[in-house]
């Protein structure tokens, strides 16, 4: 059964030339035909219940703050997330906010025994203060969050 797993990612990213801190999870598995816009859906649907209630909590905060709590109405998304740019092997999500902007990359690379590495990079650029307290906050959440969307999209395949 395929499992996620932290691997290395290095900075810049073409996705987000300025980001200043990046972390990357990848996943194999059995599917060669998988496109990226389908991969960022099952990541997006394969979500733990738990994080809803975790992002209710999230808005509820930073909703005072003037952060941004949802995409523009007429945004094209996938999942939370407004599509910043596809590509035959990518996608990349993302939003800007006054504290930080984020991307999320997910990316295919197939390999000729019907195999796929699905990998998903998350690309911040902090603005000030807030920024760095708003990712130190959400970090212990994050790195338990991305593999859990991994493994709930592809683990039971």
């Amino acid at each position: 059964m395929p499992y996620a797993m932290a691997v290395p990612i290095s900075l810049p990213h073409p996705a987000m030339i300025d980001a200043d801190w990046a972390d990357s999870f990848a996943i194999t598995i059995d599917d060669p035909d998988i496109t990226p816009e389908q991969a960022a859906q099952k990541i997006m649907n394969g979500r733990p219940v738990w994080m809803g209630y975790l992002l209710a909590l999230r808005n509820a905060m930073v909703r005072p703050l003037g952060l941004k709590t949802a995409p523009e109405p007429d945004a094209d998304v996938i999942g939370l997330f407004p599509v910043i740019e596809r590509g035959d092997d990518f996608i990349v999500l993302g939003m800007d906010d006054r504290h930080l902007d984020f991307r999320l990359t997910v990316e295919v690379e197939k390999f000729q025994c019907g195999q796929t590495v699905i990998r998903s990079s998350t690309l911040i650029r902090r603005h000030n203060m807030l920024g760095r307290m708003y990712l130190g906050t959400i970090m212990p959440f994050h790195k338990a969050i991305v593999p859990a969307m991994l493994n709930g999209a592809f683990a039971s395949r």
